[in-house]
C-alpha cells in the first residue's frame, strides 16, 4: 500500500513539475505582450490541475524509534525535575505560571490508596 501510494506521489510530482514549466511559458507569453483569454484560460485551468495534484501527494510518515528504556529515563527525568523544584523555590514560583499552562485539568479518582 505505501509503495502505490509512494509511486503515485512520484507521478503527481513529476506531472506538477510539468504544469509549473507549461504555466512559467504561459506567464512569459503574457509578459511579453501576448495576453488573450485563451492564455488566460489555460493559465486558470493549469494553476487549478496543479492544485489538484498537489492534494494527492503522500508524503511518508516519519517512523519514531524510541529507546526499549524510555519509561524509565521518562520517569527518572520526572523524578530529578520534581527533586530541583523542591530544592529550589525560586525557581518553583518562576516555573508554577508556566505549568499552569501546560495543564488543562486535573481529574482526581477515589481509590484506597494515594497515588
Amino acid at each position: 500500500m505505501q509503495e502505490a501510494s509512494t509511486g503515485a506521489s512520484a507521478h503527481a510530482e513529476k506531472k506538477i513539475e510539468q504544469l509549473k514549466q507549461k504555466i512559467e511559458r504561459i506567464v512569459v507569453a503574457i509578459a511579453a505582450g501576448t495576453d488573450t483569454p485563451a492564455l488566460r484560460q489555460a493559465l486558470i485551468r493549469l494553476e487549478s490541475e496543479k492544485a489538484e495534484l498537489q492534494k494527492t501527494i503522500v508524503f511518508p510518515r516519519p517512523i519514531l524509534k524510541t529507546r526499549p528504556d524510555f519509561k524509565e529515563l521518562f520517569r527518572q527525568k520526572v523524578e530529578r525535575f520534581q527533586e530541583t523544584l523542591n530544592s529550589d523555590s525560586d525557581l518553583r514560583i518562576k516555573a508554577a505560571p508556566i505549568f499552569r499552562t501546560l495543564i488543562d485539568e486535573i481529574v482526581l479518582h477515589a481509590g484506597d490508596k494515594r497515588g
